[in-house]
């Protein structure tokens, strides 16, 4: 039977498959029955804690159990969970708390040290995720295991639409504090198994996953896996590169999500070149471009694995995604619309443009979120209602082309897009012809404002050994490969791999300010 809610995916699972293993995380397995015990006792800690449906619940965990079994708990009862990312600063701390005021946090030790003010301004009810013989401190919070652990793992009987809100999901906007994109259950199932219908996941599968949960993309891990009666293999964070091949061996790993960057470094390590890896089945990619030289790459050291690009936002989940095979006629692309979806490409007068002409991507469909939590401006500015249709659109503020066949190709996304002497210029191409030079292993790409010119292209690169590209060579390269137009102005070498953002994306936002700032020779 079709779910309809996200509890539904650990219930009936918990349900037929009792004893299959859900989730391995540090030597130690969990199974789906396991999982839905404890979720229902955080269900009744919630309840005791006078939390009921529609109250917001914050959780600030790094990748664990215990944050997946809270979730499912805080969904139960009819309630919203938040999940935050524990590096998050206190600025945008104090702003989330203030916009969606929980009821309750449940959070690391590591932030509850980092946020003391939490202790003083937050008066609602707190629970550390760690065991209580691991900390040496006293304070007026409960402990996950103590506290959980000692009510009923009994099932909970409470009315939940699918129109009910599941999540609110914060996201950087234009203004620098987080937005919160409002999650009902139906449309987080609906993307959920939208894209199962193409990835083709099955309880043979086992993913790993080392995105935070914070991050959608790592969010949606866990519905994918759960939904299909997969095993998922939770890891805190990927960032030694050796440890993402033996984990696949280990485990016997099938399915493998990452962000470009992910897949730049582990190319850079040679690991690939050394190892086999016959169980994958399947590598996904989001979260930012994922140039076509480092997919030419890996199918060579992986020829076997299908390799899907996708895009997505967090304001519908996911846009397009490749179709299995496809891949090698659409080589740039980032797939079809995902299905049970529509999208168009229009011009800044809302009219639709021809194929290869690029404009403003928007998308329709059940996965298209409610809008922003307590943001009703940026709402209306994002969503659009069609008066004869009443049909909501999503506009993305991306800009996409297609080809005659429906395949949509990223061109770049409003703040990336550099306008120089009246012209617009992609800086998404001039990182893909840079990460084709075979001494490069990553590269950004920014616009600098320019007083003559209006903005003017700087590069990043990171060679894929030190001193195997000098600036000049890749001088001499740029004018070689691009028009002139496109040629930067300024080319900084790193010595290190580019700054990442939490979410495992390139920071440019970052490396412009510091360009800005003076911090660059």
């Amino acid at each position: 039977m079709q779910p309809f809610l996200i509890t539904e995916f650990l219930e009936s699972q918990a349900k037929r498959n009792p004893s299959k293993v859900a989730i391995s995380q540090n030597g130690l397995e969990y199974t789906y029955r396991e999982l839905d015990l404890q979720a229902n006792q955080v269900a009744h800690w919630l309840l005791h804690q006078n939390v009921h449906a529609g109250d917001r619940v914050m959780i600030l965990g790094s990748n664990s159990v215990n944050v997946i079994t809270a979730l499912f708990g805080i969904a139960k009862i009819g309630s919203i969970f938040i999940l935050i990312n524990p590096s998050v600063s206190k600025r945008n701390l104090q702003h989330i708390l203030g916009d969606c005021c929980p009821k309750a946090i449940i959070l690391d030790y590591s932030v509850w040290k980092a946020h003391t003010f939490l202790s003083q301004e937050f008066h609602g009810s707190i629970l550390l995720l760690q065991r209580k013989m691991e900390l040496d401190m006293v304070s007026p919070a409960q402990y996950f295991w103590d506290t959980v652990h000692s009510f009923s793992d009994a099932s909970v009987s409470i009315a939940i639409e699918p129109t009910d809100i599941a999540a609110i999901i914060y996201t950087s906007g234009s203004t620098n504090y987080p937005k919160g994109v409002v999650a009902p259950h139906g449309k987080i199932v609906f993307a959920t198994m939208a894209i199962n219908s193409v990835l083709q996941n099955s309880e043979n599968d086992v993913i790993l996953c080392g995105i935070p949960l914070s991050f959608d993309y790592g969010l949606y891990q866990i519905f994918l896996a759960f939904e299909s009666g997969a095993k998922l293999v939770l890891e805190r964070e990927f960032r030694v590169p050796m440890d993402i091949p033996r984990l696949i061996k280990v485990h016997g790993v099938t399915g493998l999500p990452g962000v470009p960057a992910l897949f730049a470094m582990l190319l850079r390590s040679g690991l690939l070149e050394r190892v086999e890896l016959p169980t994958l089945r399947y590598i996904t990619s989001t979260g930012d471009v994922f140039p076509q030289a480092h997919i030419a790459q890996l199918r060579i050291f992986l020829p076997t694995v299908t390799i899907i690009p996708m895009y997505g936002l967090t304001e519908c989940k996911r846009v397009s995604i490749m179709p299995m095979g496809a891949l090698d006629r659409h080589m740039n692309s980032v797939g079809l619309p995902l299905p049970g979806t529509r999208v168009k490409i229009v011009d800044e007068f809302d009219h639709v443009v021809e194929f290869g002409v690029t404009g403003q991507l928007i998308v329709q469909g059940p996965h298209v979120m409610n809008g922003y939590w307590n943001d009703a401006e940026e709402t209306q500015r994002k969503f659009h209602l069609d008066p004869i249709t009443s049909e909501t659109w999503l506009y993305t503020g991306d800009y996409f082309r297609s080809d005659p066949e429906g395949f949509l190709y990223f061109v770049g996304r409003d703040e990336m897009v550099i306008k120089s002497s009246g012209q617009k210029i992609s800086p998404v191409e001039i990182e893909a012809f840079l990460c084709t030079i075979d001494e490069i292993s990553e590269a950004a790409v920014i616009g600098i404002p320019d007083p003559i010119f209006g903005e003017v292209i700087s590069i990043f690169v990171t060679p894929k050994a030190p001193g195997a590209i000098s600036v000049n060579e890749i001088v001499i390269k740029c004018k070689e490969g691009l028009s002139p137009i496109e040629n930067p102005k300024r080319t900084i070498l790193l010595d290190a791999p580019l700054p990442k953002t939490s979410n495992g994306k390139i920071d440019r936002k970052y490396l412009k300010a510091k360009l800005l700032s003076g911090d660059f020779p």
